[in-house]
């Protein structure tokens, strides 16, 4: 795998990474799953309305996606600052080769954008 094909797969990775369970279990299921540990969750899911709980989903995926960009975003300036390498299979991925950022390109794949051109 080239270099720049490297730093495309890796943000790609990211960027398809589903919304996670909690989303499905706040709107979908009301409730994450019947264990003690979770009772206080269910409690307070079930004292909302579904309109609060989709509400709640919408929140829940923001910080795991928000989560995802701050990770990148930590990669890009050790790469940046501190000359840090990323590396699979022997192949070192091209540090921006766009001219943006893992987290930039990171968001612009989420919303859909297509890479540029070479």
């Amino acid at each position: 795998m080239p270099s720049l094909d490297l730093w495309k797969s890796f943000v790609d990775t990211f960027a398809s990474l589903h919304d996670g369970v909690h989303h499905k279990w706040i709107l979908e299921n009301g409730a994450y799953p019947r264990v003690s540990e979770n009772e206080k969750f269910n409690e307070f899911l079930s004292s909302l309305s579904v309109e609060n709980r989709g509400i709640l989903a919408s929140m829940m995926v923001d910080a795991r996606r928000g989560g995802v960009h701050d990770a990148l975003a930590v990669l890009n300036d050790r790469m940046a600052i501190e000359n840090a390498k990323y590396s699979e299979n022997g192949v070192e991925m091209e540090f921006q080769p766009f001219g943006t950022s893992l987290y930039y390109d990171y968001v612009c794949r989420r919303e859909g954008d297509e890479w540029p051109e070479e």
